[in-house]
């Protein structure tokens, strides 16, 4: 009986036992890993939309070419691609958030070159190591506007006026070390003057600041200003390139400013790049996912025309050769920021090389 007894608890135990073994392990379909369930792989990316953040306020160029990237995009992923302005701190602010959000592409940056002065102007601790280019979209040179009304009719006017005026003439940037505020460096730097730079939180914001004649200039690329110059309500001065830049419609093209003063040609062309990134560790087959449908929409006949329709110099460009593109350029304006005293951060602390002459 006792025996008997035994048996039968010892049976009843061993099946508890296995049930609780059962119940902690559960089972994976045949052929499919428990580490294939817990991660998203590329050929269900994306399951959700998709964060687009851009680091500059609405309405500037940054915003206008990430809009028309991500609506193209959304026609071929699947998925809403969601933009979101995070601006302040000359673009750091939205980077920022970038870099803290999971990688797990889901929130991609709608970037331009702001970033590579960083470092430079001690706003963050971010570099493009921090980043991988989805794809880098294209460059463009930026002209420099002001008001019909303005007493500046000529270029060489607004250098007369500031050297015998220094501080007096008042232009809008969009934060320390933007290509806005590096080509008014430039514009020091060459000709001995200081300007008065007042900063707005992206290109919509200085544009306004132009047309209510809150400031004298402000530069950007054609994309930003090209409706305002063929309409008159700016005037273009001078373009920050080596080559005129076509204002379209019928209208004269806008000078470069390196065949005025040979002194400008080795820092241009000057002015922004746009493209999309995602933080680095971000998995390879989600960030191959993208890099593939950018590339679609990039080289799509809707997003060629606006490029060429704003002036753009196309790129197309993605992964080390993108990162090798933006590198250079971060080297020729981080050490001619340092070298004018306006950073007292040498660019080789945080791992910029000196530009080779």
């Amino acid at each position: 009986m006792k025996k008997s007894l035994a048996i039968l608890m010892f049976t009843v135990f061993f099946a508890v036992l296995c049930t609780g073994c059962k119940a902690s392990t559960p089972s994976t379909p045949s052929g499919e890993s428990s580490e294939n369930n817990a991660t998203e792989t590329a050929p269900s990316y994306p399951i959700r939309d998709i964060r687009c953040v851009v680091p500059f306020g609405a309405g500037g160029g940054t915003d206008l070419i990430a809009r028309e990237m991500a609506g193209l995009v959304q026609k071929n992923i699947g998925k809403g691609m969601v933009v979101e302005n995070v601006g302040g701190a000359s673009g750091s602010v939205g980077m920022q958030t970038v870099f803290n959000a999971p990688t797990d592409g889901y929130t991609i940056a709608f970037a331009s070159e702001t970033m590579m002065t960083f470092n430079a102007m001690k706003l963050v601790d971010l570099d493009y190591d921090d980043f991988d280019f989805v794809n880098l979209f294209a460059v463009i040179p930026n002209v420099l506007v002001t008001s019909p009304d303005s007493p500046y009719k000529s270029f060489d006017d607004v250098i007369k006026a500031a050297k015998a005026n220094p501080g007096k003439v008042t232009v809008a940037t969009t934060g320390a070390g933007t290509v806005t505020d590096i080509a008014f460096s430039l514009m020091e730097k060459i000709h001995g003057v200081k300007f008065n730079k007042v900063a707005f939180n992206g290109s919509g914001e200085a544009v306004t600041a132009i047309l209510g004649k809150q400031v004298d200039l402000y530069n950007a690329g054609m994309h930003a200003l090209g409706e305002y110059v063929r309409s008159g309500k700016m005037i273009p001065l001078v373009a920050f390139a080596n080559e005129p830049v076509p204002a379209g419609q019928g209208m004269a093209d806008i000078p470069a400013v390196s065949s005025l003063y040979p002194e400008y040609k080795g820092y241009m062309p000057c002015g922004p790049f746009f493209g999309a990134m995602v933080k680095t560790g971000t998995p390879k087959d989600i960030e191959d996912k993208l890099v593939e449908e950018f590339a679609k929409a990039w080289k799509s006949d809707e997003f060629q025309k606006y490029l060429k329709e704003s002036n753009f110099v196309p790129l197309g460009l993605s992964g080390e050769e993108a990162r090798t593109y933006v590198k250079n350029l971060q080297s020729k304006f981080c050490w001619m920021l340092y070298e004018m005293g306006i950073t007292d951060v040498e660019p080789s602390t945080y791992g910029v090389a000196k530009p080779q002459s």
